[in-house]
């Protein structure tokens, strides 16, 4: 993982730190959740010309998560992430 990688996961989790950070898991499809939330960004990442998809290698994953806490997680991180991109590429193609 590049630096810049790891510089968004501790902005993100020092952003959910801030705030009350006390789990509540329960049961649901993680993959579905994720498909679900990363269609959200979708637009924005048109509109940025960046192709932005999630795959997967199972269709569905039931585990216990905190839907709350990784939809926070998402909504900062996806943003992030799309900045990050459009950064590095244009330090790479000027």
């Amino acid at each position: 993982m590049e630096l810049s990688g790891l510089v968004l996961i501790m902005v993100v989790f020092r952003k959910m730190e801030v705030q009350e950070f006390k789990l509540h898991p329960v049961a649901g499809d993680i993959i579905k959740f994720t498909k679900d939330i990363s269609y959200s960004f979708s637009d924005i990442s048109e509109k940025k010309n960046i192709n932005f998809s999630f795959e997967s290698n199972v269709d569905a994953l039931e585990i216990n998560f905190d839907k709350d806490k990784l939809e926070r997680y998402y909504s900062i991180s996806f943003p992030m992430l799309i900045s990050i991109l459009m950064i590095m590429e244009l330090s790479m193609f000027g």
